[in-house]
């Protein structure tokens, strides 16, 4: 318990709340990237970290409100409309964000860009996992 309350472990700790990144998972159709997302995303969840899940609103294909890969690994989610609500959606005290993009959005480098761009500038904080399909 002395560690977690010194002035060095305060100020490391403090340093990594405050600092995220981006992690894309990409790969073409039937890779492995929505299996890959839902594991990186399930680690985090293990390690007792706070993780929410985003998905489109038109991705149904499998599932309303879950994640789901071609082999049926799933992981609960939250629809949103657009990045904008998204970016309201999460809370100030989440450490990992995950975003599972149709493979439509992936295919419009705008959609990912902004997607880039607004976790850059909102989410400085939390880890963000996005998984995208590689377009032809």
């Amino acid at each position: 318990m002395a560690l977690a309350n010194s002035p060095d472990h305060q100020l490391t700790n403090s340093r990594f709340r405050h600092s995220g990144w981006i992690e894309v998972v990409t790969g073409s159709m039937f890779s492995g990237k929505s299996e890959e997302l839902i594991r990186r995303l399930r680690r985090a969840q293990i390690a007792k970290q706070k993780v929410q899940i985003f998905k489109p609103l038109i991705d149904n294909r499998f599932s309303e409100d879950h994640i789901v890969s071609h082999s049926d690994m799933r992981i609960a989610s939250q629809n949103v409309r657009n990045s904008d609500e998204l970016i309201r959606c999460v809370d100030k005290d989440t450490e990992v964000v995950g975003i599972d993009l149709t493979a439509g959005a992936a295919r419009a480098p705008s959609v990912v860009e902004h997607q880039l761009h607004r976790a850059r500038e909102r989410l400085v904080g939390p880890v963000v996992e996005i998984g995208a399909s590689v377009g032809n």
